[in-house]
């Protein structure tokens, strides 16, 4: 019986594992989980995306690849003041754009065999979503003043107002309906 039960919960561990692993890979947001000596142990695609890292960069430590210094400087910060579990940095990796991304850290508290989490967010990516929609908001006021300040010819600038703002994406013409 005692067997039974522990092969029970050794399978639903795997399961929990697997639906884990899953749900890291398939996030937006990057996630890296290292040691307190800032050896790499997981990093998901879009953190090895927003770090520049893939192959053996993945498995180093931050501290000994180049453009992550600021990230590593960033843990050593926190791990002095836990208190200040975010941090923004801007890294560029070798032959890449610059990154501009939001760190947050968490301990999982473990002795002995302690791994810091590190959730990343391309706060670029965030920044450029937000010019889009003052860009769009932008286009649907003018589409809202142009009937009332053009007859007749007005129709026509206001098609092609609307062109643009359609062509800005689904945001974009969901402000139009405010």
């Amino acid at each position: 019986r005692q067997e039974q039960l522990a092969t029970q919960h050794h399978e639903g561990l795997q399961t929990q594992q697997a639906i884990n692993q899953l749900v890291i890979a398939d996030m937006g947001d990057g996630v890296l989980v290292m040691g307190t000596d800032t050896t790499i142990f997981i990093v998901n695609p879009a953190a090895e995306r927003m770090l520049g890292l893939s192959g053996a960069a993945a498995q180093g430590r931050l501290v000994d690849i180049e453009w992550l210094a600021p990230v590593a400087d960033a843990y050593h910060a926190w791990a002095g003041n836990s208190a200040a579990a975010l941090a923004f940095v801007m890294l560029k990796p070798v032959e890449e754009r610059m990154t501009h991304l939001r760190l947050r850290f968490a301990s999982t508290g473990a002795t002995g065999n302690e791994r810091i989490v590190v959730f990343l967010q391309d706060v670029g990516e965030i920044e450029n979503r937000a010019q889009e929609l003052k860009l769009a908001r932008k286009h649907v006021r003018q589409v809202h003043l142009l009937p009332r300040v053009l007859d007749g010819p007005g129709a026509d600038a206001r098609d092609h107002f609307v062109t643009e703002v359609v062509a800005l994406g689904p945001d974009a013409q969901r402000l139009l309906h405010l």
